[in-house]
């Protein structure tokens, strides 16, 4: 006898739990998932509605807590890529409002890479940042980014500072 066709894979099934497997709900928030996740690498915005899901679900089963940090990695490195450091700063703090109590491990250090670099490429990013009222975990999550990226940014000005001195001594000296 050959198997009955599915819809939902046992992934899905397993992720919903005894309580739904039936139910239709379940297959819209499947399919919903699986549209979000193929999303991810053009639209970064997508990682914030599996969020969603997974917050709504109560979701923690391994596999799929999986699929969501990598998203959310690649979601970070695509919008840092791809949007204005002012939105890319509103699209971390947002995503690390919502990834409050998982434990996404690609995800928190795409989050700390993505906050370094805008920090660096945009520094009042970081400020307003820091000035915002987020959660005292989030701020305190992110401060150790923000802080190497001025590190970063100082002694990189320092290094240019200190390489640059002979040119404008030499460029001086070519205008006598």
């Amino acid at each position: 006898m050959a198997p009955l066709p599915r819809l939902l894979s046992d992934r899905d099934v397993k992720w919903a739990g005894s309580n739904d497997g039936k139910n239709s709900t379940l297959l819209r928030m499947s399919l919903l998932w699986n549209e979000l996740v193929g999303k991810v690498r053009t639209t970064p915005t997508a990682a914030l509605g599996l969020l969603d899901i997974a917050n709504s679900r109560g979701i923690s089963n391994s596999d799929t807590l999986e699929v969501l940090d990598g998203a959310i990695a690649i979601a970070l490195r695509t919008a840092i890529a791809g949007i204005s450091p002012d939105q890319a700063w509103e699209f971390v703090t947002t995503l690390a409002r919502k990834m409050r109590g998982h434990d996404l491990h690609d995800g928190q250090l795409a989050l700390h890479d993505a906050a370094e670099r805008l920090s660096i490429s945009s520094p009042q990013g970081a400020i307003a940042f820091l000035s915002q009222s987020v959660a005292e975990e989030i701020r305190s999550n992110l401060i150790p980014a923000i802080a190497r990226a001025a590190w970063r940014a100082q002694r990189t000005q320092r290094c240019l500072a200190h390489c640059c001195q002979p040119l404008r001594m030499c460029s001086a000296a070519s205008w006598l």
